[in-house]
């Protein structure tokens, strides 16, 4: 018989994180799943969507490169090494692909999933897909659609309150041009606070630096990591403007508030434990 229990005060947003998340048909005492677990909120990180997508920082432009041998041919694509990519590239699409497949992302609902989206995330007409669903860790959640056909001419892609670090976003290019996509950092200072943020992600604060921009973007405080043709995978709070882009597509992939992991305790229970990474403060909720 399954219990719940809270044993310490949850932080800011965590108690809805809980609350929402689902076990189906699981043995806890095992650490085995009979079924999906699902939740609300997807369990990834916008920390773990930066510190992937990082490792890729220098890497060049590489047309139709996604760092995986196999992705348009083969139902299982096979990891490049780091060397490898270093030499063939990676494109702006492949910097999500890569980031994504490391961590063991998969997507359901997209046009291609394999395991996620290979190309651009939107329609032709600028429009988002909908229903789209993400596995990370054994547990599904809902991809939600943060805005779609967001007038470039009128807006920045970054106006909306909702948008939050690790988010995917694409510019639907003007005239049947080419497209961009990126993920979102978040808000920072100055490019000094990139760098410490990137340190306490645990990079080397100069091995990043020749790849983090001057801060003297557009974007202002708005950061986002990406790989583009003329410098490769870069950090920037660049956003190319209204010039290229007719509209903005947002996709949510991970949780502001929370992250889960599952621990086997010394006495045979167990515990979804989630943090909440707005106040730091951890929640427990026992299985027993």
């Amino acid at each position: 018989m399954f219990k719940n229990r809270i044993l310490k005060k949850i932080g800011a947003g965590l108690m809805a994180g809980l609350c929402a998340f689902t076990l189906i048909g699981t043995n806890l005492g095992g650490l085995k799943t009979n079924a999906a677990e699902t939740a609300k909120e997807p369990l990834l990180s916008g920390d773990e969507v930066i510190r992937q997508a990082a490792t890729y920082l220098g890497v060049p432009y590489g047309w139709d490169c996604k760092g995986y041998d196999g992705v348009h041919s083969s139902s299982n694509p096979t990891k490049q090494s780091m060397e490898t990519v270093r030499q063939k590239g990676l494109d702006c699409s492949g910097l999500v692909y890569a980031t994504l497949t490391d961590l063991g992302v998969s997507t359901a609902g997209f046009p291609s999933n394999n395991p996620v989206p290979q190309n651009y995330w939107e329609y032709a007409d600028g429009s988002a897909y909908k229903n789209c669903t993400m596995t990370y860790k054994g547990v599904t959640a809902p991809i939600e659609v943060i805005y779609e056909k967001l007038d470039a001419d009128s807006h920045q892609y970054y106006e909306n309150e909702n948008l939050i670090p690790g988010a995917v976003i694409s510019g639907v290019a003007k005239d049947n041009g080419i497209g961009h996509m990126w993920f979102y950092m978040g808000q920072f200072d100055s490019r000094d606070a990139v760098l410490d943020y990137l340190v306490k992600l645990g990079y080397d604060r100069n091995a990043v630096s020749p790849y983090v921009g001057s801060g003297n973007g557009d974007g202002g405080k708005h950061w986002r990591i990406e790989c583009n043709g003329s410098q490769g995978c870069v950090i920037n709070n660049n956003t190319d403007g209204k010039a290229r882009f007719a509209s903005f597509v947002a996709y949510k992939i991970t949780s502001r508030d929370v992250t889960f992991s599952i621990k086997k305790c010394i006495d045979g229970t167990s515990q979804i434990v989630g943090k909440s990474t707005v106040d730091g403060i951890t929640g427990y909720l026992g299985g027993y």
